[in-house]
């Protein structure tokens, strides 16, 4: 969540699934960051890893990686890109799988693996986009990595897969092909289902075999441009966020 009330900081707000309710435990802050630093604007939890994306920390942004510790997350890594790298927005969307964090920058993916009690870039690729600058979306599960480019007149959904030891570009999917506007602008992703958000629908793709497959698009009970603005999935349940119900824009 952004600055509070009673609280100037940027703040991320964990709960747990206790006795058939759900109830808050704690209050991720990050003082030191300041105000602006962006602070949980993405996050994204596997296991014990929580990640919190802080895309307008520092010059570049950073990404603050949590470790469940008893009940409690506490803050065991900072991820940065490299020294004197010229990527900015850095942590502008995060991603977990297993011991791997994907985050999105707005030129590059990095993918980050955990070894020896630490945290290292084991691969990066800059992002393809006929625009300069597009809003980039990740998400990654197992040996796939959905990349999502979107621009304010276009969106492309990037598959990649992990071949041996290389991350590949396997499937490409744009805004016209799959029927939804600003393709990409949220992911979310499990063994079997890839959702996919635009402008007030949801494209959903289901893993045949080694390939994904166009299934079918979800659209809110209500025409609402807002719909599809956050994601997530759960085996057979998806969650779609919409920030305003039936408002669609001119």
């Amino acid at each position: 969540t952004g600055p509070q009330n009673n609280s100037p900081m940027p703040s991320a707000r964990i709960f747990n699934y206790e006795k058939g309710h759900w109830k808050f435990s704690q209050k991720l802050e990050a003082d030191e960051l300041g105000t602006h630093s962006g602070f949980s604007e993405a996050i994204a939890t596997n296991g014990s890893i929580t990640a919190v994306g802080c895309p307008e920390a520092s010059k570049t942004g950073v990404v603050r990686v949590y470790d469940n510790s008893q009940g409690k997350l506490v803050h065991k890594a900072t991820l940065r890109p490299p020294q004197n790298s010229t990527t900015i927005a850095f942590g502008c969307s995060v991603s977990v799988s297993s011991n791997i964090i994907a985050v999105g920058s707005q030129e590059k993916v990095y993918l980050f693996q955990e070894t020896n009690y630490d945290w290292e870039i084991i691969e990066d690729f800059r992002v393809e986009s006929q625009d300069s600058e597009p809003t980039v979306k990740v998400s990654i599960h197992g040996n796939y990595l959905a990349v999502g480019l979107t621009t304010p007149s276009s969106g492309t959904l990037q598959i990649y897969r992990m071949a041996r030891t290389r991350w590949n570009l396997y499937q490409e999917f744009n805004s016209t092909e799959l029927g939804v506007r600003q393709l990409g602008s949220s992911l979310a992703m499990d063994s079997n289902h890839l959702v996919v958000g635009g402008v007030g629908s949801v494209a959903v793709l289901k893993r045949q075999k080694a390939t994904w497959e166009f299934n079918q698009i979800l659209y809110p009970p209500r025409p609402s441009d807002s719909f599809g603005e956050s994601l997530g999935i759960d085996n057979s349940f998806i969650v779609v966020g919409a920030s305003s119900e039936g408002n669609q824009a001119s």
